[in-house]
Order: C-alpha cells, then structure tokens, then sequence
C-alpha cells in the first residue's frame, strides 16, 4: 500500500471493508506534460482507497505487480468527495472482490488470486466507473498563464518592490477568485507571479 495522503479511517464493517476518505488527487510533477493517473486500490486486508500514483512512469510496487492489492484506474483526478461516492457506489462490487480474493504462494511470489465471482466483480467495476462519472465530478484545473492572460503585472498590483509574502497574498486571492468561477486549481500560478515580478524588476533595471 502506498498512501500519499493522510487519511480518516472508518470502522471495518461486516463485507470486511476498510474505507479510507480521499485526500486531494490532482498532482502534476515538475517537469511532466500530465499529471499523474489515479485509481482505487483494494488492498490485501481489505483497505479502499483513491489515490494518484506517486510513481513517474508507471511503475508499481510489487503488492500490486503480484494482485496481492488490486488497483482500478479512474478516467482522471475525481474530487475528493466525488470519489468517496463513487467508492460507496462500488462497494458491493469491491466486496465481491474481496470476498473471493486469496494469496497463495506460487512456488516465487506470493500471488494474488480470484474465485470466478469476484473476477466477474472484477470486471464489472472498470465500465461502471465511466457509466457513474460525470464532467463535474472532475477537479477542475486551468494554467494560470491562459486564466490570466488579460491581466498584467500592474493589473494585478505587482511591482519590483512586491514580496514574497506578497506574492503569496496575491496567489490566495486569485485562487479565491478562481474557485468562484468553478475552477479547483490554478497550475502555476506561484510561478506565473515570480515571473511577472521579474519583468517589473527587469523594465526598472
């Protein structure tokens, strides 16, 4: 299990499922074009969670190499509470799974194996997830070049002499401002100010 987020866990009920909330599942790396893909795992002990993969390039650890934890993609960074639903919506499915999952030893690894209902489970899961999801369930990201590109450093109260904290004022009020509008996040918006305070150093220079 890799959990990139901290976490509320609920109460195990009787399907023997543990359902972790959902953190914030939007994450882009420096230097990548995308951001990274998402999924729900179900976990050898019966843990569900949404995370996005900590990992550039798809590599997986070997609990899920193995089956030993199962990992389901989503179409994109659902909301967090979008995808607590979602989950709660799939949960007797993922019981399923659960249900007729085992690990044996396969004479190498340890491998995860399926009874014939929950691999049928199993495969219902995947095209009820794009049946369920909708636009608006999806965080909603803009890059803040494009969101403000009508704005200019003095439009936006930015000059030579703007600080840090600042800077840092001005990014909590245009994503304030953004959230309004519907948008969950602006990418690059801490670099879009540096750079816009920049060329107000630069034309004083």
């Amino acid at each position: 299990m890799d959990f990139n987020t901290p976490t509320t866990t609920q109460q195990q009920p009787a399907d023997g499922l543990t359902i972790r909330e959902t953190g914030y599942l939007y994450h882009k790396y420096p230097m990548q074009a995308t951001p990274q893909p998402c999924y729900i795992e179900l976990c050898e002990d019966g843990t569900v969670l949404a995370e996005y993969d900590g990992e550039i390039g798809g590599a997986v650890p070997a609990s899920v190499w193995h089956e030993r934890d199962i990992r389901i993609s989503l179409p994109g960074a659902l909301k967090a509470d979008r995808a607590d639903a979602l989950i709660a919506e799939l949960r007797p499915l993922l019981a399923r799974v659960h249900a007729g999952h085992a690990v044996e030893w396969d004479g190498r690894n340890n491998v995860g194996r399926l009874t014939d209902d929950a691999a049928d489970a199993r495969f219902e899961i995947e095209p009820k997830i794009w049946g369920w999801v909708d636009d608006d369930d999806f965080i909603r990201v803009w890059d803040a070049g494009d969101w403000l590109q009508l704005s200019s450093a003095a439009d936006l109260g930015s000059t030579a002499a703007t600080t840090d904290d600042q800077l840092d004022a001005m990014a909590r009020r245009l994503t304030d401002e953004a959230a309004h509008e519907g948008v969950d996040e602006l990418e690059g918006l801490d670099k879009h100010l540096e750079d816009l305070r920049q060329q107000r150093i630069d034309e004083e220079e």
